[in-house]
């Protein structure tokens, strides 16, 4: 179950890629047209917020590559990182609703797999 989990976090951070891809114009995506705006076009941010944007969606991909490597290692600080990294995700996928909505859905069920792992470690005593 672990390593399903591990590669869940794996693909999600491949996952965040065309956000930067976008955010920065290094390709047009067909699926995710260039726009400068959040919140289901509401607010405009310019093309500067979207980079900031594109920058956050690749400090998040790799954020969730280095959770998985840690999880794989079996190091104590990928559970918290893993927490951290899919907040701060689910966050921006808000914002960038409705282009980003699986990604609110997955980063729920990556939340919530953290939260039953984390009381059942409890629960056993290891934690």
């Amino acid at each position: 179950m672990r390593m399903i989990f591990i590669v869940l976090l794996a693909a999600h951070g491949l996952a965040h890629l065309p956000g930067f891809i976008g955010g920065w114009r290094l390709a047009n995506l067909r699926e995710m047209p260039y726009h400068t705006t959040v919140f289901a076009g509401h607010v405009d941010i310019g093309d500067a917020g979207m980079r900031i944007a594109g920058a956050v969606w690749l400090l998040l991909a790799v954020g969730f590559e280095t959770a998985a490597v840690g999880g794989m290692l079996h190091r104590t600080w990928w559970g918290p990182l893993t927490a951290v990294v899919a907040t701060v995700s689910l966050c921006l996928c808000i914002i960038q609703y409705p282009d980003a909505r699986i990604g609110i859905v997955i980063n729920i069920v990556i939340l919530c797999m953290l939260a039953v792992g984390q009381y059942m470690a409890l629960a056993r005593g290891i934690a």
